[in-house]
């Protein structure tokens, strides 16, 4: 299964804060697992810290899955606009401006690759990050179902 790293996300979570959010990745090159996850492909969030702070929060459905080439931030952004529900970036405030302001964003390729996705809350996992866990420079990693 993948895992993505969530940094901005503390231990503190609970199962009732597991609402559907917006994610998105920006890279020059298509990196992994870029071509390889897929609409409704069922992801592990993992909040920030390392062992033994870090932990399995939940498992998403990746929805309305965004892959595409962009030419512009401003590209991105419309892409982004156009593919994922209004609702859901209403809900986490994310507008032009906002997105446009991201220290993310600022550092991101003027070109490259996007990889974005509103993940739906399935399953509250709340386990402890397995020692093993290794994450790849761009924040994603793979545990055997098992594991999980």
């Amino acid at each position: 299964m993948y895992v993505k790293h969530q940094p901005w996300v503390d231990t503190g979570y609970t199962r009732a804060e597991m609402i559907p959010d917006i994610e998105w990745n920006m890279w020059s090159h298509r990196q992994w697992p870029f071509n390889l996850v897929s609409e409704n492909e069922l992801i592990v969030y993992v909040c920030g810290g390392g062992p033994p702070a870090g932990q399995l929060m939940w498992t998403v459905t990746m929805d309305h899955l965004i892959q595409a080439r962009y030419e512009s931030h401003d590209q991105a952004w419309k892409l982004m606009r156009a593919g994922l529900p209004t609702a859901n970036l209403s809900a986490w405030g994310v507008t032009k401006k906002y997105f446009l302001d991201l220290e993310y964003i600022r550092k991101a390729p003027d070109s490259g690759w996007l990889l974005a996705w509103v993940g739906t809350p399935v399953k509250w996992v709340n386990r402890p990050r397995p020692p093993e866990l290794r994450f790849r420079p761009n924040g994603w990693a793979e545990l055997p179902d098992s594991a999980i």
